[in-house]
Formats: structure tokens, C-alpha cells, sequence
């Protein structure tokens, strides 16, 4: 149950945290997000940090006790586990969706349309559907995109399993320290 929700999880935030890549000079060049993810009867708080557009990434949580982060940086995504000090990296797939520069290829390859402009967190948001399939798991989204960043996200995935994703809280363009995209030296990470 802990390894299936935790696959579930992590490849959720690798759709949420590629589809907040902005291009350069659009969008927010930092943020800070609070998000709930509900799934399969649990909630999970996070915080996404995004810097440089998009470019640099780090959302953490704490998930059944134990605190997780995924770390983006330019082509390279690390998974960590903190008690375990380990973790793997592997590379940012190249297709990404950016919802400021969608580009026909990535509109056919995702279904992906647009469905309107709705309010959420006091925020005009596009909202978005898409199909994405990962290793022969079909999800069907829906997602509120403000400023190339994800506020909400409901993705829906086999038998009516649902993952929603929803921010609580957005600080547009704070600093960020450096330190929140280090990869800590002391941890052991291998190639996935």
C-alpha cells in the first residue's frame, strides 16, 4: 500500500511540477505554493518552490511519517527520502507541458483543451483537460493554471481513483534561498 501510494504520488507531482515550467520573462519567475493532495482517504500537505521560471523546482512533504522531495534542476529530476538519506535522479522527460507555450505536438500527444477561465484561490485560471499515459496508466486531468503555475489539479485513474491537488496558499515572486534546490551532500542517490 505505502510503495503503490508513494508511485502514485510521485509521478503525480512529476506531471504537476513539469506542467509549471514557464518560459523566461512569462509567468512567475518564483513562487511559493502550499498544496493539499488528497488520495485514496489521505491528505498530504506539500510546498512547491519554483525559481528561475520553472527551471528549478523543489516540492516537499511529509508522507505516512516520512519526508520526501522532489528536486528539479534544468534536466535532471531527484526523488529523496530524508530518513534514508538516498535517493534516485533521473531525466526531465523531454516532452514537458508548459501551459504558456503549448505547442500543437504536445496538444495532440496530451488531448489537452482548454475549457474556459475560472476563479480559484482568487486567481483567473485557464482551465485545462488532458490524457497522459505512464507505463500503461491512463489519467485524465483537469487543471487550473495561473500564470504557467498549477493551482488545482484533478486527475481521475483507473477504476474512478482520484488524486486531487489543490493550493491553499500562493506567494508570487518571493526570494528563495539556494540552499532549497541543494541535493544534501550526504545522501546516496543512484540513476533510475
Amino acid at each position: 500500500m505505502k510503495k503503490k501510494l508513494l508511485g502514485i504520488v510521485c509521478f503525480l507531482l512529476m506531471f504537476v511540477s513539469l506542467s509549471a515550467q514557464t518560459k523566461r520573462g512569462e509567468g512567475l519567475k518564483s513562487s511559493i505554493i502550499q498544496y493539499e493532495m488528497t488520495t485514496e482517504g489521505n491528505m498530504i500537505p506539500m510546498t512547491q518552490y519554483s525559481d528561475d521560471y520553472g527551471n528549478q523546482l523543489c516540492m516537499k512533504m511529509m508522507m505516512m511519517g516520512i519526508e520526501i522531495a522532489t528536486i528539479t534542476k534544468n534536466d535532471t529530476v531527484y526523488v529523496l527520502n530524508f530518513p534514508q538519506k538516498s535517493g534516485v535522479k533521473y531525466a526531465r522527460p523531454e516532452a514537458d507541458i508548459n501551459y504558456n507555450e503549448l505547442t500543437p505536438e504536445i496538444i495532440e500527444k496530451y488531448q489537452i483543451v482548454a475549457k474556459g477561465i475560472e476563479e480559484f484561490l482568487g486567481k483567473k485560471c485557464t482551465v485545462y483537460t488532458a490524457v497522459i499515459e505512464n507505463e500503461g496508466v491512463k489519467v485524465e486531468s483537469s487543471t487550473w493554471v495561473y500564470k504557467g503555475v498549477v493551482l488545482k489539479s484533478i486527475a481521475t485513474y483507473g477504476e474512478n481513483k482520484q488524486v486531487e491537488m489543490k493550493a491553499v496558499s500562493l506567494d508570487e515572486n518571493p526570494s528563495i534561498a539556494a540552499d532549497t534546490f541543494v541535493i544534501p551532500s550526504d545522501f546516496v542517490i543512484r540513476a533510475m
